[in-house]
């Protein structure tokens, strides 16, 4: 890539110094691509985590937040397993909760 007829010395600076730029060019260019690579990736993880977190607090029923918040009951006024609901046993699951 270097023209015919330059002396070999200025031959060899020539190509050192098309050398750097380019390296340097691609070097310098290279560095913002990455970096606004590893945000979005870490923005599209923290999106995801935040929207398990949302799927969790949605899939929970006002029934069983109610349960949560009721003062536990004495155990004279429990009755037996078979008197007891079985539709409390597990929250109803979305589009989007993972099976256990």
């Amino acid at each position: 890539a270097v023209p015919a007829g330059l002396p070999a010395a200025l031959a060899a600076r020539l190509q050192l110094l098309v050398h750097d730029v380019f390296v340097h060019g691609y070097l310098a260019a290279m560095r913002p691509t990455l970096a606004i690579s590893v945000a979005l990736l870490l923005a599209g993880s923290a999106a995801c985590l935040l929207l398990r977190q949302g799927v969790r607090r949605t899939a929970e029923t006002p029934a069983s937040e109610a349960a949560r918040s009721a003062p536990l009951a004495s155990t004279a006024a429990v009755g037996t397993a078979s008197e007891q609901p079985a539709a409390a046993a597990e929250p109803p699951r979305t589009a989007f909760a993972r099976k256990r």
